[in-house]
């Protein structure tokens, strides 16, 4: 028997074994049938900007190969009928609190709109339960219908100032780093405690150093608005890589001048009109779409990097280049070496897209057709996860995930 498509949890898929290594390379070959084959197709290639016809075979939840139609025979066949297929969206950063779900029903929220797998910064609930909250949050986010990551918080709280319900140091996460779903760690905001050399703060940027947290390390995320000149610079060179503050386009393109991966920001800040000229005239390979913050109203009627791509190209960035900052590029930060393009050997999340100009999928796949998932998920939403609660905490987070359900059921009514 074959083991199946996901683990415990589909973020990180299992490794394939030696047998069925070798029936996926047959399968790439086309000497061999695939589990799923997308026939017709017109392929998003964000590797060569290219956009033209194949046919794709999916064995094991991956990409195995790709090649003219008629390549491959498979038990399944979708014929994609000459529509676009594209790389699953990645978003970058983003935090799940500010949605007010739980984050089943986030992933229910997101997965529509083509997002297949996004990093959440849970600094929200560490300011409020610490090390615990933490926890949850990554019970919360097994078994859901898209690939949830996490960042460390790395700012908690924010700044001296706040009076938070918990305080993290660096060695406080050391743990929660082995776990697979950890990203990078989370945004920088205290950049003055950084510019002044605080240990606390410099500490938690060395969790991203090779060999310290993780063996490969791990990508620093920043948060420093307005922040230019030398200043940047000292910011830059304790450690941090990325930032989705800057509010000028001056103001980015230093950044990206720098080396920074600059995030276009459209969510519940909008900055895209601001920045969008940077791209468009400098071009910078270090550069990507995030949403921060979304409120299920925006989720609903908006969407996520979807809704960014389509108001980029509305403003004159080329289509294959917005996918590719929303897939290959984020995907390309984190070191994630199995996503954000279509390749053999890349995790079968793939979108099929009627019209570039107005990107809005049509079918989410995440290393299988999405919608199936859901019944498992709204039953999921009802087994709340129990890391050391009191009782009455568990009521709580079993009355939130209730109510989330209640706020999607309620949201799918449109609006008269």
């Amino acid at each position: 028997m074959h083991s199946p498509l996901f683990s415990n949890s589909a973020s990180i898929p299992p490794p394939l074994t030696l047998e069925q290594k070798r029936n996926f390379i047959q399968v790439a070959r086309g000497k061999q049938p695939a589990d799923l084959v997308f026939t017709h197709c017109q392929l998003v290639n964000v590797f060569t900007n290219e956009i033209y016809a194949a046919d794709v075979a999916v064995r094991y939840g991956r990409i195995a190969g790709i090649g003219p139609v008629g390549s491959f025979q498979g038990k399944q066949t979708i014929d994609v009928q000459g529509q676009y297929l594209v790389p699953g969206l990645v978003e970058a950063h983003t935090h799940i609190e500010d949605a007010l779900l739980v984050p089943g029903e986030f992933a229910r929220a997101l997965a529509p709109h083509g997002t297949t797998t996004c990093v959440s910064d849970p600094h929200e609930i560490a300011n409020v339960a610490g090390v615990p909250g933490l926890r949850w949050m990554l019970a919360a986010a097994e078994n859901i219908p898209l690939r949830m990551l996490f960042t460390l918080p790395s700012c908690v709280p924010a700044s001296p100032y706040e009076s938070a319900g918990a305080e993290l140091v660096a060695e406080d996460l050391l743990e929660l780093a082995h776990d697979p779903r950890i990203a990078s760690v989370g945004e920088v905001m205290n950049y003055p405690g950084v510019l002044d050399g605080d240990e606390v703060l410099l500490d938690m940027i060395d969790l991203g150093r090779p060999g310290r947290a993780t063996p490969l390390g791990l990508a620093v995320d920043g948060h420093a608005p307005e922040l230019v000149g030398l200043d940047l610079c000292g910011y830059v060179a304790a450690g941090v890589q990325s930032d989705h503050e800057s509010v000028s386009a001056e103001e980015a393109l230093q950044k990206a001048r720098l080396g920074m991966w600059l995030w276009i920001r459209e969510g519940s800040t909008r900055n895209l009109d601001a920045l969008l000229p940077v791209v468009l005239q400098q071009q910078p390979e270090r550069a990507g779409f995030v949403a921060d913050d979304r409120t299920p109203g925006d989720l609903l009627y908006e969407g996520d990097l979807d809704y960014i791509i389509r108001q980029a190209v509305q403003r004159g960035l080329d289509p294959v280049q917005a996918i590719k900052m929303s897939s290959l590029h984020p995907a390309s930060y984190f070191g994630f070496k199995d996503r954000g393009a279509i390749a053999p050997g890349y995790l079968a999340d793939l979108l099929v897209v009627p019209d570039l100009y107005d990107f809005r999928p049509r079918q989410v796949y995440v290393g299988e057709p999405w919608w199936p998932k859901m019944a498992n998920l709204c039953l999921m939403l009802l087994r709340c996860p129990r890391i050391g609660a009191k009782r009455s905490n568990r009521q709580l987070i079993c009355a939130l995930s209730l109510w989330s359900v209640c706020v999607c059921l309620v949201s799918m009514v449109p609006l008269a």
